[in-house]
């Protein structure tokens, strides 16, 4: 019992020092509660001195604080442990203990709801702020690691020194922190071409804690980078997704640098157990992370993380679910030369307060006289763009009236305008598409305003289609969707757009910010909807298109690479180009039994939805049902894919089963329902570039173009 007693009288000196040091909250709180780990099975006596008792006004005033996140539920089920095991031990501060048992079950509440994916989303706005994952330990108990997350931030300031790079918080001159931050300018500095002086000054909003490591180094390179960039006043900057955390050091070329699998191990979980969605990692460690977020998730499978694997600290900058461009406002513009020529605005301040008294005079017409679009509104069957004081600026003919209910839907599906800053000038153009009166051309035309007059953005041409029963057809295309494209690994400013017949072929075309066709795919039949997610977890974002295939008299579903939309459909280019598509999947799903009792051809492809985080199934509608009171019916067949684009299963709807086993009751030879599920499951085709097979493959014509882009 004597060396119990001497080994807790030496930690309880310890736990002393890490109390009255430079240390997170958090940190200082699971000391405790290892402190009282060691303690806790120890016998006392009238003679021992109660050691936890001393530490009691220190660990109520910590949970007290409101910085308890990134707790695991375990360590949340110690700490009330703790406290229900105090209050047998004393009734001194009775009020105090409860207090932090109530904001203790208020956290394990937040917590459990994250973990369930109960609770609302931590804000996605965008800072000039990074979130980053560090490791804590103190030089008083370094044995103990604990995962945390800091928000760093920049400012570029005069400083009383000459030193180039500040770190305001506390760290030893010598440690890895300052040397990554140094490292990190310089990469900045290169990359921007910037040769001026520049003094920056980074810190961490909580500045309780003694920092160091290098984890802080692609954050900080992308800060300091932001900051030149925006300084040099350039047209844009960029801005931070505040639920998204970053972690690695980078080398002198801006490469992120891998991290051990036990540092890795410690900060994924802390971010798995925050409120943060996002975690960008060194591109090296995305395996070994992805196989522990697996393993979190069979716990908490509701609880859903987005990985970010990225190679270059640049690509954090150009990746939209971690940062976004932000054009400056006028102000924002004046305010950047204001600092950049403060001393020659200062001596002109009298002549720029004189015309700041004329210009307000005009107050009055300036709104009139503002030609510059902020916004658009749909009303009265016309587009109107207005500006910032809410004054039309310009306004589109009449929509007809076949485009006014996709005018007003201007959803993803059915969307049929476009406002954004498409050439980086700072100022918006409206993109859109029209319908008039006896001018049938303008059905397959996308015109351009940017609020004086309007062009043409792209037309497209009417072409002759050749079906696969030899015929020829002329027929106008009309467009039925505009959107970005999105592109993580070869930049941003292009769109793409959908178009189709009357009768049946489809393309989906690219375009650059110019208007210039970059590439088109055609497909022998329509398409009836689309879908973008990064479902296979390799960094980049997927379109999935669905619809028909008339070549076939099938429904199918197809995914591209953003970067290799091209050609046409299997076996059968209507354009006549015998261009082979570059799409990655191709995949034919077979028409049901119940198209024999309907006046369908085919079936089609009717919703593309990611049914968990390895699984996502397309719909298909199988015929038009009138059930016994009259009412339109459809049933559908769900075909389940995994990451792969392996067919893992097919389920019906209700009215499919109800439907398949009145068929069944009239022919007995009908298979069972679960075993015919297995029939159509094994008759899915995937296009492999040369035919189509029974089993996944990628088309080899994906294949050669990604190969020659390397």
């Amino acid at each position: 019992m004597t060396s119990k007693l001497i080994q807790i009288e030496n930690a309880s000196a310890i736990l002393s020092k890490v109390l009255k040091s430079k240390s997170s909250n958090k940190y200082k709180l699971l000391q405790i509660l290892n402190f009282y780990t060691l303690t806790r099975d120890y016998q006392y006596t009238d003679s021992s001195y109660s050691f936890y008792i001393q530490f009691i006004d220190d660990f109520t005033a910590l949970i007290q604080k409101d910085i308890i996140a990134c707790l695991k539920p375990e360590e949340i089920e110690s700490l009330l442990e703790f406290i229900a095991f105090l209050k047998t031990q004393t009734n001194s501060y009775k009020e105090a203990l409860q207090k932090s048992e109530d904001k203790l079950n208020e956290e394990r509440k937040r917590v459990i709801a994250i973990l369930s994916g109960s609770s609302a989303n931590l804000s996605s706005a965008f800072s000039n702020k990074i979130n980053i994952a560090l490791i804590e330990q103190n030089a008083n108990s370094e044995h103990l690691k604990f995962g945390t997350i800091g928000k760093l931030r920049i400012d570029e300031a005069i400083v009383s020194d000459e030193i180039k790079v500040k770190f305001t918080n506390q760290t030893n001159s010598g440690s890895e922190l300052l040397k990554q931050l140094n490292q990190s300018v310089n990469v900045a500095q290169k990359d921007s071409k910037r040769k001026k002086k520049y003094k920056l000054l980074f810190e961490f909003e909580e500045s309780d804690s003694e920092y160091d490591g290098s984890s802080l180094g692609c954050a900080a390179a992308c800060l300091a980078f932001n900051s030149m960039f925006r300084s040099e006043l350039h047209n844009f900057y960029y801005r931070f997704k505040d639920d998204a955390v970053i972690t690695g050091a980078v080398d002198n070329l801006g490469i992120l640098i891998p991290l051990s699998e036990e540092s890795l191990k410690i900060k994924l979980e802390t971010v798995f157990y925050s409120e943060y969605n996002t975690f960008v990692i060194p591109r090296d460690n995305f395996n070994f992370c992805y196989d522990l977020l697996e393993i979190l998730e069979k716990e908490y499978p509701e609880r859903k993380l987005l990985l970010v694997p990225v190679s270059n600290y640049k690509e954090v900058l150009e990746n939209t679910n971690v940062s976004v461009r932000y054009y400056l406002r006028a102000g924002e513009r004046i305010n950047s030369y204001y600092k950049k020529y403060q001393q020659a605005i200062n001596v002109a301040a009298m002549v720029v307060i004189i015309t700041g008294l004329a210009y307000a005079a005009l107050g009055i017409i300036i709104p009139e006289l503002d030609k510059n679009p902020v916004n658009v509104e749909y009303t009265d069957n016309k587009y109107i763009l207005k500006n910032k004081y809410g004054k039309p600026v310009w306004e589109s003919k009449k929509i007809g009236k076949g485009r006014d209910r996709y005018a007003k839907i201007n959803t993803v599906e059915f969307n049929n305008s476009l406002f954004l800053d498409f050439d980086g000038n700072d100022e918006k153009e409206f993109i859109y598409v029209k319908s008039v009166e006896n001018k049938p051309e303008y059905e397959r035309t996308i015109f351009i305003t940017s609020g004086d007059s309007e062009k043409i953005f792209y037309s497209l041409p009417v072409k002759s289609f050749f079906t696969k029963r030899g015929d020829t057809l002329l027929s106008p295309m009309y467009i039925f969707n505009l959107n970005v494209l999105d592109s993580n690994r070869f930049g941003y400013g292009k769109i793409f757009f959908e178009a189709q017949t009357r009768f049946f072929p489809c393309v989906i075309g690219v375009l650059d910010s110019c208007g210039n066709l970059l590439s088109e795919f055609w497909n022998y039949g329509h398409l009836s909807l689309y879908y973008k997610n990064d479902f296979d977890k390799d960094g980049h974002i997927e379109y999935y298109f669905g619809g028909s295939n008339n070549k076939d008299n099938c429904a199918f579903f197809t995914v591209f690479d953003t970067e290799f939309i091209d050609g046409a459909s299997p076996e059968h280019d209507i354009t006549g180009n015998n261009k082979p598509g570059t799409e990655k999947y191709y995949i034919n799903i077979p028409g049901s039994k119940l198209l024999e009792k309907s006046d369908n051809m085919r079936n089609h492809a009717f919703e593309i939805i990611r049914s968990s985080d390895t699984s996502i199934f397309v719909s298909t509608k199988e015929m038009v049902y009138r059930d016994s009171t009259g009412t339109q019916v459809q049933p559908y067949l769900m075909y389940y894919f995994d990451r792969d684009m392996n067919c893992v299963g097919v389920v019906g709807d209700d009215y499919f089963t109800k439907i398949y086993n009145i068929m069944q009751k009239e022919n007995p030879e009908l298979e069972p329902l679960n075993e015919y599920y297995k029939t159509l499951r094994n008759q899915v085709m995937w296009w492999d570039g040369e035919k189509y097979v029974n089993e996944r493959a990628i088309n080899k014509e994906y294949l050669k173009r990604v190969s020659k882009t390397q």
